[in-house]
């Protein structure tokens, strides 16, 4: 029998979030980047792609694509991608897989485009034609886009985690971030100095890397950007203590 090198939880968990119809299970446990960190800890274990298929009894292009997608979407959105349906502040699975067909120096750009001007997967694949049948400029196709997609609805900020927390949150699972996520929006000093600066904050999802918040704001200014990270950062802190 093939070696994965996963843990018995790892399996299940696998199973719960790729081989649902082997489970019957409607919950997934892995997010899509989560399932892809696991499947690529199998294939340096020695397992081919045609082991973990036959294992989670899927097809081998399913696994190929969770594996391209941990490997080739930029770390720093791996917190933000969803199986749907797609939570507020999110991004689906399948709209992540365009994302990533993008180097990875473009990548903010398609990320701001989906969650601030509410792009969808259709308008990601015409960014990517457009980029290699045209010489316009990735910033040129987006802006021509948004505009018919009705303008700026939201603001993204993104801040890193703290050097001297983020090994503290390597172990936690997407969810058990998305549950810290949760109690620092809900914060009093978060929500008193948001209130105080007339800011409504939409969604903070916190990752291993980074964290990105969603503002109800067409921008803001630089001050208040930092503002809002320094003030993130803090409660970050003082959940983990």
């Amino acid at each position: 029998m093939t070696e994965f090198g996963w843990t018995n939880k790892e399996e299940i968990f696998l199973l719960t979030s790729v081989g649902n119809q082997k489970t019957q299970f409607s919950k997934r446990d892995y997010t899509p980047v989560e399932v892809g960190e696991k499947l690529q800890k199998a294939i340096t274990n020695g397992a081919s792609v045609n082991d973990i298929a036959s294992f989670l009894s899927v097809d081998k292009s399913l696994i190929s694509r969770f594996l391209r997608l941990y490997k080739d979407l930029d770390k720093k959105y791996h917190h933000l991608i969803s199986f749907r349906p797609v939570p507020e502040g999110k991004i689906a699975f399948d709209t992540a897989q365009e994302i990533a067909r993008f180097s990875k120096k473009d990548q903010s750009q398609l990320i701001s485009a989906i969650l601030e001007y509410n792009f969808k997967r259709e308008q990601i694949q015409g960014v990517f034609q457009q980029l290699k049948r045209t010489d316009k400029k990735l910033e040129e196709i987006i802006e021509t886009l948004s505009k018919r997609s009705g303008g700026k609805r939201r603001f993204m900020v993104m801040g890193l985690i703290p050097e001297d927390v983020k090994h503290i949150l390597q172990s936690y699972t997407q969810d058990k971030l998305d549950i810290l996520s949760e109690k620092i929006l809900n914060s009093k000093n978060l929500n008193k100095s948001s209130q105080s600066k007339e800011i409504l904050i939409q969604e903070l999802t916190v990752g291993k890397e980074t964290f990105s918040l969603i503002i109800r704001k067409g921008s803001l200014p630089r001050d208040m950007i930092e503002f809002l990270s320094d003030l993130i950062q803090i409660e970050l802190k003082n959940e983990l203590k």
